[in-house]
């Protein structure tokens, strides 16, 4: 039996020696011959004798492994973008209205909001597959960048995010000049060079035990990046009330 699934059974089991009326009904993984986990689920019952004491158990294993495993595929498509495999905006929102919302603990830091330059170009120069392509390379720069805290988001199109958690101003503009740096570097696409650049809008957040409201945090990257843009591309901007004016 899988380790993480030992738990609910003998809560279960438990429940059952002490109450002859209670049933067993658990979703398990047992090892199969040849060391693969499969997903079986396990119903079962005691049978009792005319004075009532446990004479025998009845159970049936039904192997539901197909079910779990496209259940798990659906919740995965559900927050995964399925081109790149990134995280999608679903569970970005979810990720940043947990911030913060801990303990007493302050949580800070930055969203940086990514567009790519001339990717335009490329999908109408080479197709729309040698586009996607460009994003799966772009997905894994972007994964070999970032701390195991961090997170990357594709939000659609040939739009990024990335919420970096700890962020310091200085921490932020060090991190949104590395993205630059990789994501302006050559590219080999269906054995073309390519070169694209990226745009950064970023927002600093500070949480105190409150949600934080990623719609907000989004438009205020949003409209830093637009101004990235209206300076020349990239580069990255900071969000301030004045780009509001």
């Amino acid at each position: 039996m899988h380790p993480d699934d030992v738990a609910d059974l003998s809560r279960q089991a438990s429940q059952l020696l002490s109450n002859p009326d209670h049933t067993l009904d658990v979703e398990l993984r047992l090892r199969t011959h040849d060391g693969q986990w499969r997903w079986m689920r396990a119903r079962g019952a005691a049978i009792l004798n005319p004075e009532q004491h446990i004479h025998e158990w009845l159970g049936v294993l039904e192997d539901v492994d197909d079910r779990k495993r496209a259940q798990a595929a659906v919740a995965y498509l559900a927050h995964h973008d399925p081109l790149t495999g990134l995280p999608n905006r679903s569970l970005l929102q979810n990720h940043i209205s947990n911030v913060g919302s801990v303990g007493n603990t302050s949580a800070s830091g930055a969203l940086l909001y990514l567009d790519l330059d001339r990717f335009k170009q490329v999908n109408d120069t080479l197709g729309h597959a040698a586009g996607d392509g460009l994003l799966c390379s772009v997905a894994e720069r972007l994964r070999g960048l970032l701390r195991d805290t961090d997170l990357v988001v594709r939000l659609g199109g040939d739009e990024f995010c990335i919420v970096q958690k700890a962020s310091s101003p200085q921490a932020a503009a060090s991190l949104a000049q590395r993205v630059i740096e990789v994501l302006s570097a050559d590219y080999f696409i269906e054995g073309q060079r390519v070169n694209i650049g990226v745009s950064v809008g970023i927002t600093l957040h500070v949480g105190q035990s409150q949600t934080l409201d990623p719609d907000r945090l989004l438009r205020e990257a949003d409209i830093a990046l637009y101004e990235a843009k209206n300076q020349g591309r990239g580069r990255y901007v900071f969000y301030t009330p004045d780009l509001m004016a």
